[in-house]
């Protein structure tokens, strides 16, 4: 919380900074009802826009971070910070109660009753909850070359950077002990691009309601051998992790997709222990939900991101006529570009073909033998 000004509104300034320093997110809160803060004390103070000094323990909100967003569907909003601090804002009757904008935010204005303006909202989700998946590549003169005595870059290698995952005030794979560097995943963009498409069409295969149980379960298997309907549960259960068995002690990350009436949700499941050495922010679990509609569109927009950045990486490189004493093929650079534009339609268009009644079989023998915890 980079600023708090008070006049007929409460005007609260946001800001985060990315690994290459500059503003990811640089946002405005305007509150224009009543609303609540609690303090570090855990006093409640009801405050309202325009009563001057009566504002003043919104001043403690200066500087403090904000560790969770939770945007309800009836346009009520609830920001936590550290330190111990919340604010919530109702909905009024008759009022726009709050709005956010700026860059790295979606844009939002709560109307009167609590309709919400510049977003869609799907009928009966439970919160206003946004998933987008993020990065940064690094500066091309410090991309590393792969390769001894005769050093080589090509298209994945390219694209080394560091990448996390923002979801409903949660920033996922923010480590907690980053010595000096970007705290995030520092890796090949790729990575995450190539897992994220390999695994959207099973999170959008909607889990029937008799398998949600275990899908949601934290199954570890074992009790080898398996009967072949069992082998087919646990192959599908797994088909759900998002791969991260590459980095030091890595997160457990899975996605499922429900439907109920008119909820149409992805749920993400996520879990670590913090070994001493590797921690995440995140903490040990977290598990929140997000419109399907709102996981597709942040798997469209990591795919047309990262295109675009390495669109004009290679444009770059073409510009400069290469890098110094670096072996790089511009014409196969060029086409495997072109080659991986297509990557995501092909994935989109891949039906998982899964034996429904073969999997609620093996799940229902792997509850049985009590592998679902």
């Amino acid at each position: 919380m980079d600023r708090t000004t008070f006049d007929y509104q409460v005007r609260l300034s946001l800001s985060a900074l990315g690994p290459a320093q500059n503003h990811r997110v640089d946002a405005e809160l305007v509150i224009e009802t009543p609303f609540l803060l609690s303090d570090r004390a855990g006093r409640r103070h009801k405050l309202d826009p325009g009563s001057g000094a009566a504002l003043a323990p919104a001043l403690d909100l200066f500087q403090r971070t904000v560790t969770a967003v939770d945007i309800r569907a009836d346009g009520a909003l609830h920001l936590t910070f550290g330190e111990g601090f919340q604010l919530s804002v109702a909905p009024h009757p008759d009022y726009e109660s709050w709005s956010l904008t700026g860059t790295g935010v979606t844009p939002i204005t709560i109307g009167p009753g609590g309709r919400p303006d510049g977003v869609s909202t799907p009928g009966g989700c439970d919160h206003l909850t946004v998933i987008e998946f993020r990065f940064e590549l690094y500066p091309l003169g410090e991309v590393s070359p792969w390769g001894g005595e005769r050093p080589a870059l090509h298209w994945f290698g390219l694209t080394e950077g560091w990448y996390w995952i923002e979801v409903n005030g949660h920033e996922l794979l923010r480590r907690t002990r980053a010595d000096g560097s970007p705290p995030y995943v520092d890796y090949y963009v790729a990575r995450l691009w190539e897992d994220v498409n390999v695994l959207t069409p099973a999170v959008l295969e909607v889990v029937p309601g008799t398998l949600q149980p275990f899908i949601a379960s934290e199954w570890k298997g074992g009790n080898l051998p398996w009967s072949i309907d069992e082998e087919l549960a646990a192959e599908w259960y797994s088909e759900h992790y998002l791969d991260f068995g590459y980095i030091r002690n890595p997160p457990s990350v899975r996605l499922w997709r429900t439907v109920d009436g008119d909820r149409d949700e992805v749920t993400l499941d996520w879990r670590h222990e913090d070994d001493g050495e590797i921690g995440f922010t995140a903490g040990p679990t977290v598990r929140v939900s997000v419109p399907a509609a709102n996981y597709l569109e942040a798997v469209r927009t990591l795919d047309r991101e990262l295109m675009t950045a390495m669109r004009q990486r290679i444009d770059e490189l073409r510009q400069r006529g290469g890098l110094p004493g670096i072996e790089l093929d511009l014409a196969t650079l060029e086409r495997e570009h072109e080659d991986r534009t297509k990557w995501l339609g092909l994935n989109l268009a891949r039906s998982p073909g899964t034996d429904w009644k073969a999997v609620m079989r093996g799940a229902k023998s792997l509850g049985a033998r009590r592998d679902v915890s």
